[in-house]
């Protein structure tokens, strides 16, 4: 075989390229959709598993006057609820509300324990100093805020 015969034989045409442009074309249709339903889908049994969740979350905010052991029993409780969310969680935003739903439930426990050393605070007799119980008014403000704001976030993807 001579060059002029080599030069003659086509490698690459036209259609070797449509082909390859159609397979990268379909790879990139596929990795944005995966992505899509990754970051936007909420699959059905996080969904009923968190709403499940949240319920028993919300309940445990409206608690403040119940005993320790009670409110440590509901709050084991909404922990399990919690947890089956997470066994529950396929996809990137399920995992996202799966933390969100352990921010919450954390934040109202970390309330019922500032509660309780304010308590214990007052039947011992302890006297803060005036910067001191104002830091701590706002620390709860803020806590507060932040539990709301968990909360608001919560029932909005939920809802």
């Amino acid at each position: 075989m001579n060059v002029r015969e080599l030069l003659q034989i086509e490698i690459w045409s036209k259609r070797t390229t449509r082909k390859i442009c159609i397979g990268i074309g379909i790879v990139f249709v596929g990795f944005v959709s995966w992505v899509s339903v990754e970051q936007q889908w909420l699959t059905p049994g996080e969904r009923s598993a968190a709403r499940a969740a949240l319920v028993q979350i919300d309940a445990l905010q409206n608690l403040s006057s119940i005993s320790d052991e009670d409110f440590k029993a509901r709050a084991k409780q909404a922990e399990g609820k919690v947890e089956t969310a997470k066994r529950a969680a396929w996809t990137s935003r399920d995992k996202i509300i799966y933390s969100v739903l352990y921010a919450y439930v954390s934040g109202i426990e970390l309330q019922r324990d500032r509660v309780q050393v304010r308590k214990l605070e007052e039947q011992r007799h302890i006297l803060l100093s005036n910067s001191d119980r104002e830091f701590e008014e706002k620390l709860d403000s803020s806590g507060k805020e932040g539990t709301q704001f968990v909360r608001s976030v919560l029932h909005r993807a939920l809802d």
